[in-house]
């Protein structure tokens, strides 16, 4: 899709060449929209830049320690993520545990 957004293509443009190149209702015209919106936002690859990350994952953190049992649905609705995302998050802040943990082994 980034490159018929970076082609000049429009989001309609680039949904009827993927699903002729890759089979009917593949994407829809709204997953497009949605995709070329964040390029326009110059999020050009797609992704959130490093530093929100950063927030999201501090946010996380005290969600998590103010009440440890809340599902990855009910995280993302209060960060405003996807569930997805929460749990991509959990995995930096587990390598970051482990991190640490080897770190203060060798120490």
């Amino acid at each position: 899709m980034l490159r018929y957004f970076h082609g000049g293509k429009t989001a309609a443009d680039a949904q009827s060449l993927i699903c002729e190149e890759c089979g009917e209702d593949i994407v829809s015209l709204s997953t497009c929209e949605v995709w070329y919106n964040r390029f326009k936002s110059d999020k050009s690859d797609g992704c959130e830049d490093v530093s929100n990350h950063k927030i999201k994952i501090d946010e996380l953190k005290t969600l998590l320690e103010k009440d440890p049992y809340l599902s990855q649905r009910k995280l993302a609705q209060q960060l405003g993520v996807t569930h997805s995302s929460v749990w991509k998050y959990l995995k930096k802040i587990e390598e970051e545990a482990e991190t640490q943990e080897v770190d203060r082994q060798v120490e």
